[in-house]
């Protein structure tokens, strides 16, 4: 879940698109996936690395 939505639906879209992979399981209740992006991601976006890509918006939480 993201903000309390259920988002399984669009990460096996991804994963089934061969857009993301699961690199582990996170050590905790339910042991959750864990995803990251494929060089087919990279490919499609005209990428050669991740370091491309703009460095995400800070939040109100973190922005203070």
């Amino acid at each position: 879940e993201i903000r309390g939505v259920n988002c399984e639906a669009v990460l096996e879209s991804l994963e089934e698109k061969g857009l993301i992979e699961e690199t582990g399981r996170l050590d905790a209740p339910g042991t959750p996936r864990l995803f990251g992006t494929t060089m087919k991601f990279l490919q499609i976006l005209g990428l050669s690395s991740l370091d491309e890509l703009p460095p995400p918006p800070q939040s109100a939480s973190t922005s203070s």
